[in-house]
């Protein structure tokens, strides 16, 4: 979404409850890995799982998605929430805000 910036250059994951994801890429020119549990899965309506970044903050963070069939579209709602420190929840809202920017560009 953000090349140059937060750049997701590989992505795997076992999308069932208990799975584990890892993504790794490149954040601002240094690599980065991340990785989590699903901890929900229901098609077509919701999705979480836990937000681990290594070198980062001991305790995960929890990220779910929600969707709503609207009239025309859908709504996608996130929440990133669980975080300890105050500069690494700013950092990541930044991150999901103009990731969320650049997605709706595309579209």
């Amino acid at each position: 979404m953000r090349p140059g910036v937060f750049d997701t250059r590989q992505w795997t994951g076992d999308v069932r409850v208990g799975g584990q994801w890892q993504a790794t890429g490149m954040a601002r020119g240094k690599p980065y890995r991340l990785s989590g549990e699903f901890l929900e899965v229901d098609p077509p309506r919701r999705l979480a799982h836990t937000w681990c970044l290594e070198g980062g903050p001991a305790t995960p963070t929890t990220v779910i998605f929600e969707l709503e069939a609207l009239p025309g579209g859908t709504r996608l709602t996130l929440r990133h929430e669980g975080f300890a420190e105050p500069d690494f929840c700013t950092a990541n809202r930044v991150g999901w805000e103009t990731s969320f920017a650049k997605l709706k560009e595309i579209l």
